[in-house]
């Protein structure tokens, strides 16, 4: 059974290169992930033998959540939305610059998660505003020395 947990507001995220950006409070925008189930739906990321995913609901499509394999305690696994949305066309499309500022929801292993369930998992983010618009997603994982990866590119989810 997976045991999210919330990110905290003022909580600063580690960002590839060294920048940080703030995450929000789950009561602003971390939601429940509900009983939907959640697929695969970017290239995994791979660092310093961590795995983290993306992953988007298969049948409603409108939350995305992110997850982490291989974890130690105090690694984290971020989920990130942009802002701003995107235009969604007949498939899901990737982007690799977003604009409009961007909001994290992330987990921190603990020493159970790591020890012994090895997983770790995000609140989910809202991912589509409608059916024609979707706000970008992306996992990062951070290690429990401070040094994160992202994947590249930001997905944007198609209509379907």
């Amino acid at each position: 059974m997976f045991r999210p947990v919330a990110a905290r507001t003022g909580d600063r995220v580690q960002v590839g290169g060294g920048s940080t950006l703030s995450t929000q409070g789950k009561a602003s925008w971390c939601k429940s992930q509900g009983v939907g189930t959640y697929l695969k739906t970017a290239k995994d990321v791979r660092y310093k033998g961590r795995t983290a995913r993306l992953r988007t609901e298969a049948h409603w499509d409108e939350k995305a959540l992110g997850a982490a394999w291989d974890v130690a305690k105090g690694d984290r696994v971020t989920v990130w939305r942009t802002k701003k949305t995107y235009e969604m066309y007949e498939k899901h499309r990737y982007i690799k610059n977003p604009s409009g500022g961007k909001r994290g929801c992330h987990d921190t292993a603990n020493w159970y998660e790591a020890n012994v369930m090895d997983h770790i998992q995000t609140s989910a983010v809202r991912l589509r505003k409608n059916g024609t618009h979707s706000h970008a997603v992306r996992v990062c994982v951070t290690t429990n020395r401070g040094k994160a990866k992202c994947q590249p590119k930001w997905f944007v989810d198609g209509k379907r």
